[in-house]
């Protein structure tokens, strides 16, 4: 103390008493004048210490972490510039000793800003850390704790500007211990009334912590199908197929059905095809048996859960009920498989010489186009043929002629085709 009054001293026997004697709110002129002088340096000393102390901090954590990016400390450069900013000025505030009053009100607006500055930087360097970790995480393949990050940077974010708002009172002479147990009376009240927020905060959490869903999960909630854009601390939002956007409190998403179309490992393909009546027996076995051909043999197609039956005398067909899962679990993919596979279905159906019915009511004068007879023989013919070497696959394949088809798979994508 004894060193910055004699530096004071020494200030006021350089200058003129003008500057000395003169004074706005007991605030000397020289005192006022130090002011943007002293701002000025420790703006420049601060540029130079931030520079400095960021470029050591990159190459000590490079050490241990050298996929860590240079872009990931470029946003704590400004909170750290104005921190120092702050301990520049408040250093050199005090070899100017300012009466007490003025003082006074110095040092509670540097302690302000010293809290809001702490804050900023810790938002800073939990923002740095989730985007690290995030990077880390998604090259040990472990996207489902990824999803939950979003939600420890928020909750941890209104932890710290809790205790910032705390700490500020404190400084401008508030008195905090009346404030918290203030808020332990009132706790069960203001509970009461934010009954509802408290619910969907919990039901955020619970849908981090049991996970029935991830951002980027495309599923039904309830009444709307869509894909996950955000889990957030009160609501959850989904884009729905109308590219709407549906927000649905976390309280009702955690009490609600939800099913995870992300989370399968097959889509099922199922689909019923009526022949007409004047196909034969012989033709709806050589129809029913190639499909199921088609289907052990495709390579997209799961060999374990081909269901393949004549299953129905429909009021104008005669019903084939096909089942089979894909081996996708992405829609897009799925359509391509599936038209592949009908396609190939409108083959053998023609090749049986038959077709596909279709309801109508209506009466025609002229010749109905009959069946092609030619195509209906030879499918006749190689049924029989299935029938006398023992080899008709009905009611199911013969473990031997499974592993002849699985040896024998279908060309997918199909010959022609650009990916083919």
């Amino acid at each position: 103390m004894s060193n910055i009054s004699s530096l004071s001293e020494i200030i006021k026997g350089i200058l003129p008493d003008a500057f000395i004697h003169i004074t706005f709110w007991d605030v000397a002129i020289w005192q006022w004048l130090s002011l943007p002088l002293f701002l000025a340096l420790a703006y420049f000393l601060s540029m130079a210490v931030t520079y400095w102390t960021l470029k050591i901090s990159l190459v000590a954590i490079q050490r241990n972490f050298p996929n860590f990016s240079k872009r990931n400390l470029k946003i704590a450069r400004a909170p750290l510039r104005l921190g120092f900013l702050l301990a520049f000025f408040a250093a050199g505030i005090e070899l100017i000793a300012l009466p007490q009053n003025a003082h006074d009100i110095v040092v509670v607006f540097e302690k302000l800003l010293g809290v809001f500055t702490a804050t900023w930087l810790s938002f800073r360097i939990i923002d740095v850390f989730v985007k690290w970790l995030q990077t880390r995480l998604q090259q040990k393949g472990k996207a489902s704790v990824i999803t939950t990050l979003p939600l420890v940077q928020r909750g941890s974010k209104i932890a710290l500007t809790l205790i910032a708002a705390l700490l500020a009172l404190q400084n401008i002479g508030v008195d905090v211990t009346a404030i918290l147990a203030g808020l332990g009376v009132g706790g069960i009240a203001v509970a009461l009334a934010a009954k509802k927020s408290l619910e969907n905060l919990f039901g955020g959490v619970m849908l981090v912590i049991d996970q029935p869903i991830r951002v980027g999960d495309f599923g039904q909630f309830g009444s709307f199908m869509g894909t996950v854009e955000d889990i957030g601390l009160q609501s959850t939002r989904v884009r729905t197929l109308n590219r709407t956007l549906v927000t649905i409190p976390n309280a009702d998403l955690s009490q609600t059905r939800i099913e995870s179309y992300t989370a399968r490992d097959q889509i099922r393909l199922q689909c019923v095809i009526g022949l007409r009546y004047e196909t034969t027996p012989d033709q709806i076995r050589y129809v029913v048996v190639k499909i199921r051909e088609l289907l052990n043999r495709h390579p997209k197609i799961a060999n374990d859960r081909i269901r393949v039956r004549f299953a129905e005398f429909n009021s104008y067909s005669l019903d084939i009920n096909i089942v089979a899962f894909a081996l996708t679990n992405v829609f897009l993919e799925f359509t391509g498989i599936k038209e592949d596979i009908y396609l190939s279905i409108m083959d053998i159906v023609a090749e049986a010489g038959s077709g596909f019915a279709f309801p109508s009511r209506t009466i025609y004068t002229a010749q109905d186009t009959p069946l092609d007879s030619q195509k209906a023989t030879q499918a006749q013919a190689e049924v029989n043929d299935w029938k006398n070497k023992h080899e008709l696959a009905i009611p199911e394949f013969s473990p031997e002629q499974l592993d002849k088809l699985h040896q024998n798979p279908v060309q997918f994508p199909p010959k022609g085709s650009v990916l083919g």
